[in-house]
């Protein structure tokens, strides 16, 4: 073979490249000289086109580690020799293709090379190199962790090795191919854990770390809410829509097998004084170990209350499953465009508002009827209310039966009342009337014994029509009260009832806002008053007689209100001052200041997601000095249902009874002050653990002078106390809050807020300082602003979260709102979990005459490792047509009666995540038909069309269904 390459020399031309370890020798033209019949001697020239294949099962390996290498030839016409690169070689005969395995004694890089026998021309080549495995390295940081919390994992190599992974002890491992690798791991149990470093094909291990974890006993973990964004603004009343929420959580905790989040969110709809109206079931969150202290953001269904229309604002808080509030959102707003609107009529002998929708909409799931109805049965003194609500977030009906002392007033639907300037009769315990203790003063005009875990209620505004007179009675008179000074509470989780204790001022005459009637024996129209009042108007001048002595008016010693069906019930803040409660839940109270509350039923229905809860409430309160100072004890139960058990990762299903004791004291005329103790009971119902008792204590000052008002608290909360599911439940922590509000003028307000607060569970702690600045110019829009500063010390993390808000808003013909947050996060220990939120909102409505048009955007943005972006445009428009003018017996002129009214909406709302997006597009109508000033029957049609970044996600849904508006 050489001889011939030599004579064939002038015909050769060499071109080689290198390829994936394979050898190309192209332009090289062998001449092959074959005697095909040797008789003859006549020669046989070929020619071929010949390159190699050199393929190493791997180009990384150990000291000492085999390496398979493939050897082929093409065409396969000569025998070949591979040289490893360390000055051993081996001789690869025909035919291929064929194996060859070859193991290096030292560490480098080293090039294979093949060729034909006996040339030294390459025909393949390949590049391996060599590992130590004496300089590999593995740490764990922290290596002393609780159960849940993330560790990280450094794996050293030098090279990329396929094969190198890390068996973290616990069952689990990951690969570790890359030169450095860093790798998180959570471990689920506690235990001594060593991890080590491992090459597939290697008996033993190269480097190992140890980690020490222990037990997981945080009951709520530690974390913050930073934005919550209604998907379409303005929204039609009763469309179903989301609510985004964009959160996190510091503190690791465990999920149970059954991957079900322990955390669940509430959503509440308030009024703009921020008076709950209406509270969510529980939503379980979608959340993971491994997304601990990260950033999430997660879309929960919302359907807006059938009865709503106006201005409202939307809040969510974080709560743990087993109790204790996780974190607490900033409210935003929300506005709603009521229905169809049936001119009121309200009269003493019954009342009903609210929708009955035939079919079902988008995610409400089998339900078809959102009731949402409210009817009423009122006398002078009694009020029987029949009710229907939806749910917003578990879609679930639940009816209402109320029996209520009260004078005539005006009922509202219990989902939602128009807002703002509604009256409400809202069904709350602690708020029944106490009887008024005969002094005659202004205490005693049967004002609400208010309890030590409510905040005040607004004064409501009087309907736009009076509810008539019982007979033989005269008209009732407003009594003349003030609007309480809102002092701005940044501590409703920590149970700060006292603030607005102190700061209150007198409540209406009844539960519901409206006026007390006058006495049954006042004196007849035409006598002369012992005040010396005129005379009865047009008649002539009389002497008047002898006056009687004025007599009190005939007062009930016993004010009360029983509720069968779905309520809010009163309990004191340090356990969630409200309990939403399906069941009876009964409120007495006499004259001589003893208030008795009791109930029991359903604390939380049952899904795939929640626990079913039952238990008991009771509550007594005894005031003095006008219910000024008060003595509270309180009682709660709250049981799992073993056979509808959801497993969350926490100890269930359990059994816990608490008891809590607060008492107030007016010590000055302007400085009041709180003590509450509390002890709870935790008893496993299955697996016969040991009873877990824990304690809660509280201490409160609260100052007001003018516009001045300052608080002070303290609170220790342990971390096994057991709570309802309200936003102010204290459950495993410690800590202090402090408040300042003032006026710098008669337009402004400013307020400074501070609070510290640590698990006592594990370390964890948090702070948050705040400032905000409100004016409301008579004639421009009302301005806010407010900066804050939140700071959380937890395992594996040192998170700053800076924020600034603003708002606008005014009211009126046109009410216009604008909102905008950002929120900023960095952490030291995990820069990789930065995020910065902004949301803004913005809102246009405007009335006139006949005609309404409106519009909305809004907007969310996350910038994270996992970054989403939700945009939503909306635009309604609304007009009256139709009818005919009413007779006109007198000639002057009328307004036509309008007898059809139209309701349209569109909305296209744009999300984008990290793997996902796309947009919705959305149109919504209404026309109803005023059949009776109290009766609008009416078809409400929708149709969606979702376009996703994929089309194969196209979607298109549409539906028509009856719907029945309903206020008489």
């Amino acid at each position: 073979m050489d001889s011939l390459e030599r004579q064939t020399g002038p015909l050769t031309a060499m071109k080689t490249s290198i390829t994936s370890g394979r050898f190309g020798l192209t332009g090289r033209l062998i001449v092959g000289l074959v005697l095909s019949c040797a008789a003859c001697g006549v020669p046989h020239i070929a020619l071929a086109a010949q390159v190699g294949s050199l393929i190493p099962n791997s180009t990384t390996a150990l000291v000492g580690q085999p390496i398979t290498f493939s050897v082929n030839q093409f065409p396969p016409l000569d025998e070949s020799t591979v040289t490893f690169g360390d000055g051993s070689q081996v001789f690869v005969p025909l035919p291929y293709p064929q194996t060859v395995v070859h193991a290096y004694a030292a560490a480098g890089t080293y090039n294979v090379v093949q060729t034909l026998t006996g040339s030294p021309i390459p025909i393949a080549a390949v590049r391996v190199t060599i590992l130590n495995p004496a300089l590999f390295s593995l740490t764990a940081s922290p290596n002393n962790v609780i159960a849940g919390q993330q560790v990280i994992f450094t794996a050293g190599i030098g090279a990329p090795l396929p094969g190198a992974y890390i068996d973290f002890g616990d069952g689990t491992n990951a690969p570790a191919t890359a030169a450095f690798n860093r790798i998180p791991h959570r471990y689920q149990n506690p235990g001594f854990y060593t991890a080590t470093l491992r090459v597939i094909g290697q008996g033993q291990p190269f480097a190992s770390a140890g980690v020490s974890v222990a037990p997981n006993q945080v009951a709520v973990p530690a974390g913050q809410v930073y934005s919550t964004f209604m998907v379409g603004s303005p929204v039609l009343a009763g469309a179903d829509t989301a609510i985004a929420l964009s959160y996190r959580i510091f503190t690791p905790f465990v999920v149970g097998p059954s991957g079900v989040s322990p955390l669940q969110a509430i959503v509440e709809l308030t009024d703009t004084n921020g008076n709950v109206i209406q509270r969510s079931d529980p939503y379980a969150l979608p959340f993971t170990q491994q997304t601990v202290n990260a950033p999430q953001t997660t879309m929960i269904p919302y359907t807006v209350p059938a009865d709503a229309g106006g201005d409202y604002l939307v809040r969510v808080y974080v709560r743990a499953a087993t109790g204790g509030t996780v974190a607490v959102g900033r409210a935003q707003p929300l506005q709603i465009i009521g229905g169809p609107d049936p001119a009121p009529h309200i009269n003493n002998a019954f009342h009903a508002s609210g929708a009955v929708l035939s079919s079902s909409g988008t995610n409400r799931g089998g339900y078809g009827v959102n009731m949402g109805l409210t009817t009423a049965l009122q006398w002078s003194t009694e009020e029987l209310m029949l009710a229907g609500t939806f749910d917003p977030v578990s879609k679930k009906i639940d009816p209402v039966l109320t029996w209520q002392s009260a004078t005539p007033a005006p009922v509202t639907a219990p989902d939602a009342t128009p807002a703002p300037n509604a009256a409400s009769s809202q069904v709350d315990s602690g708020h029944v009337p106490a009887p008024p203790n005969g002094s005659g003063g202004p205490e005693a005009a049967g004002s609400p014994t208010p309890s030590a875990g409510e905040s005040p209620s607004p004064a409501p505004t009087q309907p736009a029509t009076q509810p008539s007179a019982p007979p033989g009675n005269p008209t009732p008179q407003p009594q003349v009260t003030q609007t309480p000074k809102a002092l701005q509470n940044v501590m409703t989780q920590r149970g700060s009832e006292l603030v607005n204790a102190a700061t209150a001022e007198p409540s209406p005459a009844s539960a519901n806002g409206a006026p007390a009637p006058a006495p049954t024996n006042a004196p007849p129209a035409g006598t002369m008053t012992t005040g010396g009042a005129a005379a009865e108007q047009g008649g002539p001048a009389v002497t008047p007689a002898p006056a009687p002595n004025p007599q009190q008016p005939a007062q009930p010693s016993l004010t009360f209100k029983d509720v069968v069906g779905k309520t809010d019930a009163a309990m004191p803040a340090v356990i969630g001052s409200k309990e939403t409660l399906r069941g009876i839940d009964a409120t007495y109270a006499l004259q001589s200041g003893w208030t008795f509350h009791g109930g029991g039923g359903w604390l939380q229905l049952p899904s795939n997601t929640t626990t079913e809860e039952t238990g008991e409430l009771l509550d007594v309160i005894k005031g003095w000095d006008s219910n000024a100072d008060t003595l509270r004890v309180a009682y709660s139960r709250n049981q799992d249902n073993v056979n509808k058990f959801v497993q969350t990762g926490t100890t269930g299903p359990l059994d816990v009874t608490v008891g809590v004791g607060e008492f107030t004291e007016q010590i000055t005329p302007h400085l009041k002050g709180l003590i509450t103790g509390g002890y709870s009971n935790t008893q496993p119902e299955t697996g016969g653990g040991a009873a877990l008792v824990d304690s809660v204590n509280q201490a409160d000052l609260a100052y007001s002078v003018g516009t001045l008002a300052a608080d002070v608290n303290y609170h220790n909360a342990g971390p096994q106390f057991g709570t309802l599911s309200g936003a102010s439940a204290l459950t495993d922590r410690a800590g202090g809050a402090a408040t300042l509000s003032l006026a710098p003028s008669a337009i402004s307000t400013l307020a400074f807020a501070y609070g510290h607060d640590v698990l006592r569970s594990v370390y964890t702690g948090t702070t948050n300082a705040n400032v905000t600045y409100n004016i409301t110019p008579p004639k421009w829009p009302g301005i806010t602003l407010s900066l804050e500063r939140d700071t959380a010390v937890a395992p594996s993390s040192d998170a700053t979260t800076k924020t600034v808000n603003l708002g606008i808003s005014k009211t009126g013909i046109s009410s216009i709102t604008l909102t905008g947050t950002i929120a900023a996060v960095s952490d030291a220990l995990a820069p990789e979990s930065y995020s910065t939120t902004r949301t803004g909102v913005f809102t246009y409505q405007y009335a006139n005459g006949a005609h309404t048009f409106g519009g909305g955007l809004n907007a969310t943005n996350t910038t994270s490792v996992a970054s989403t972006a939700t945009v939503t445009e909306s635009v309604n428009y609304g007009f009256t047509f139709g009818g005919r003018t009413a007779p006109n017996p007198n000639g002057l002129p009328m307004v036509p009666t309008r007898n059809f009214e139209t309701k349209l909406t569109l909305t296209n709302v744009n999300m984008q995540a990290l793997l996902s997006g796309g947009h919705t597009a959305t149109a919504t109508g209404l026309l109803s038909w005023h059949l009776t000033p109290q009766l609008a029957p009416g078809i409400e049609f929708n149709y969606q069309r979702h376009y996703d970044n994929n089309p194969a996600l196209d979607t298109e849904t549409s539906f028509a269904r009856f719907r029945l508006d309903v206020n008489y």
